[in-house]
C-alpha cells in the first residue's frame, strides 16, 4: 500500500510538472533532422543541398523573392510543433545579413518535414548581382530536439543571382541534345520555346528530339533574318 501511494504521488507530481510545460510534453531525442529538397526528374529521384535563383527569370519590378530550404525529420513524428536551429556559415556566406530574411524554423506538430522561407532581396550594396552569385549558407546546429541526420546533410545552400543560371533540370542527358548550358543558349530557348524547367524531357526521346528540331529551324530563321548570327556566351554561333 506504502509502495502504491508513492507511485500516485510521483505520478501526480509529473503530471503538474507537464502542465507547467507544454512545450516539453514530447521529446524525442532520436529524432534527427536533414537538410535537402528532394524532387524528381524523369525516372530519376534526386535530392538536392542547394536552390537557386535568378531574378532575370522575374519580371523587373520584381525586387525580392522567396526561396526555400527543406527541413527533414527521421524518427518518429511529435504532437507539439518542434523549433530547430539554423546558423549562418559565415566563410561560406558573401552577403550581409540585410540581404535576406529566414522565416520560423519549426517542425509542424505531427510533420516529418517543413520548407522554411527564406526571402533574397535583387539589390545589395556592395555586390553586382548581375556579375557575381549571392551565396547563403545555413547550418543546422542540434538542440533538445533533434540531432544530427544524414551525414554530410547538415548544410543547404541558398543562391541568388541577376543573371541566367543552369536549372537542376538541364541535366547531361538534355545536354546531350540541347548543348552545354550557356546564358545565350538558355535565353535563346527561354525566348524562343518558353522553356524554363527540362523535367519532363528527361528520358524521353521523342520530346527531347522535337524540342530540338524546333530550335534548330526557330535559330536557322532567326539568322537568315539578321545580319549578325545569333551568339553564344564565348562569340561563337549558337547552334542546336
Amino acid at each position: 500500500m506504502k509502495t502504491r501511494l508513492h507511485a500516485a504521488l510521483l505520478l501526480a507530481a509529473l503530471c503538474l510538472a507537464a502542465c507547467e510545460n507544454d512545450e516539453y510534453l514530447y521529446r524525442d531525442i532520436s529524432a534527427r533532422l536533414w537538410l535537402g529538397e528532394t524532387y524528381t526528374s524523369g525516372n530519376l529521384i534526386i535530392t538536392r543541398d542547394s536552390t537557386t535563383l535568378s531574378f532575370m527569370m522575374l519580371d523587373a519590378s520584381v525586387t525580392e523573392d522567396t526561396l526555400h530550404v527543406t527541413a527533414n525529420v527521421t524518427g518518429n513524428r511529435a504532437p507539439l510543433p518542434r523549433p530547430f536551429i539554423l546558423e549562418v556559415v559565415a566563410e561560406e556566406t558573401n552577403v550581409p545579413a540585410g540581404a535576406y530574411t529566414i522565416g520560423e524554423t519549426v517542425i509542424p506538430a505531427d510533420s516529418f518535414s517543413v520548407r522554411v522561407p527564406v526571402i533574397v532581396k535583387k539589390e545589395i550594396s556592395g555586390m553586382n548581382l548581375r556579375e557575381t552569385m549571392a551565396q547563403l549558407t545555413l547550418r543546422f546546429v542540434p538542440n533538445e530536439h533533434f540531432l544530427h541526420g544524414a551525414p554530410g546533410w547538415d548544410t543547404f545552400k541558398v543562391l541568388w543571382s541577376d543573371y541566367l543560371t543552369q536549372p537542376d533540370s538541364w541535366t547531361s542527358y538534355i545536354a546531350n541534345y540541347l548543348g552545354t548550358f550557356s546564358q545565350a543558349r538558355y535565353k535563346f530557348i527561354i525566348d524562343n520555346a518558353g522553356e524554363t524547367d527540362f523535367s519532363r524531357y528527361q528520358n524521353n526521346l521523342t520530346m527531347i528530339q522535337a524540342l530540338q528540331s524546333y530550335l534548330r529551324k526557330t535559330l536557322a530563321t532567326y539568322n537568315a533574318g539578321h545580319d549578325e548570327p545569333y551568339l553564344d556566351d564565348d562569340g561563337t554561333p549558337l547552334t542546336f
